[in-house]
């Protein structure tokens, strides 16, 4: 059971390192990351509304700070929940872009983010997120 513990603790940090390095690395390289948005953009046919379009703009922002709640261990389970359907939904429009390498990264996001929150009965080392957030300050 232990080792089940620390194997969960250490997936969890480790995923948030590279969602963090991940959305760290969009935000240097944030023109080259928009440019290669409205290249994904151009090729879509189902998914090209406006909103889209300035809700994946914050995608880098939003990686950043999923990673380093993960590996901090703060709200674990609604962290986890909000990267499922980020995730799903950056792997549908990728769907619709037809971008295959990108496919692959977030499906395996997303598929970590699945597992991590299924497995969340080994989340003991991690702050308790059915406190208040005054008591865990």
């Amino acid at each position: 059971m232990r080792f089940r513990i620390y194997l969960y603790a250490i997936a969890r940090i480790l995923f948030g390192l590279v969602l963090t390095f991940n959305g760290a690395y969009n935000v240097i390289v944030y023109p080259k990351f928009l440019a290669c948005l409205e290249n994904h953009f151009e090729r879509t046919s189902v998914l090209d509304f406006e909103f889209v379009e300035f809700f994946l703009v914050l995608v880098p922002f939003t990686e950043f700070t999923i990673g380093s709640l993960l590996m901090i261990g703060c709200y674990t389970r609604k962290v986890l929940i909000s990267s499922v359907i980020l995730f799903l939904f950056i792997v549908m429009y990728l769907l619709d872009a037809n971008s295959e390498i990108l496919i692959f990264v977030y499906a395996v996001f997303l598929l970590m983010s699945g597992i991590l929150l299924r497995k969340d009965n080994y989340n003991l080392k991690s702050m308790d997120y059915s406190r208040d957030s005054y008591q865990m300050i």
